[in-house]
């Protein structure tokens, strides 16, 4: 198998682990396509099954943060960019490193602030689900 085979590792682990593996491939995935985001977002919509999809751009959206500079407004942008409903996926992935690396909810709020009237509700939802997800430095409501 090629280096270059966007699929490596993960289609060489155990199927039960495949989708925790295209979630933390989300940097190697972007590094092979250059960080082109429309690309790798593509790439994981076509994934087997709608967890291993939903898994991989959850990756992505940690990168969105990190490839962001943190800003709320840019990740809101690029986590859109995400075909079939995985923009969900991505805000989720996004707001997890987001609130990490800030400490708080702050942040990944703002996140939401930027996302279309229609979608807002759904984004709050992900940022609770993101400080109960990882607790650990996330302490500001």
């Amino acid at each position: 198998t090629s280096k270059e085979d966007m699929h490596v590792p993960c289609n060489l682990v155990r199927e039960d682990l495949q989708d925790v593996c295209y979630q933390v491939q989300g940097k190697l995935i972007l590094d092979r396509l250059t960080w082109d985001f429309d690309k790798a977002f593509t790439f994981c919509a076509g994934l087997p099954t709608a967890t291993t999809s939903a898994a991989c751009v959850s990756g992505l959206g940690a990168a969105v943060s990190n490839f962001s500079a943190y800003k709320p407004q840019k990740i809101s942008t690029l986590c859109a960019k995400a075909p079939n409903g995985l923009d969900q996926d991505c805000l989720y992935g996004a707001i997890t490193d987001l609130e990490g690396v800030a400490g708080d909810t702050t942040l990944g709020k703002q996140v939401c602030s930027f996302q279309p009237a229609e979608k807002q509700a759904a984004c709050y939802t992900i940022a609770e689900k993101a400080h109960v997800d990882f607790p650990g430095k996330a302490t500001n409501e």
